[in-house]
């Protein structure tokens, strides 16, 4: 368990923690063979881990990174975007 998660723009005194703590937490498969994980933080860490390619449209607020563990490392398969809510006046 890390807290490293909680840690985005803010943690600029222990950066180098956060991104190495990212890092981990990317490589790291999930227990059993055949699950998923799913861990929720901020996106700051994963455009300094995977540069300007996630920066802006690509990585919005409230999206998710789609990784895939590799040996040594990870793969990014993609971000999922939120769906627009469109609000309605007689709801």
């Amino acid at each position: 368990m890390t807290d490293a998660p909680l840690a985005g723009d803010y943690a600029f005194a222990r950066l180098d923690w956060v991104l190495a703590e990212h890092r981990g937490l990317f490589a790291t498969p999930p227990r059993r063979a055949g699950d998923n994980a799913v861990r929720a933080g901020h996106r700051t860490p994963g455009f300094r881990i995977m540069g300007q390619a996630l920066a802006g449209r690509a990585f919005p607020e409230g999206a998710a990174l789609v990784l895939r563990p590799e040996l040594g490392g990870f793969a990014v398969f993609g971000v999922l975007e939120p769906v627009p809510v469109v609000l309605r006046d007689n709801c």
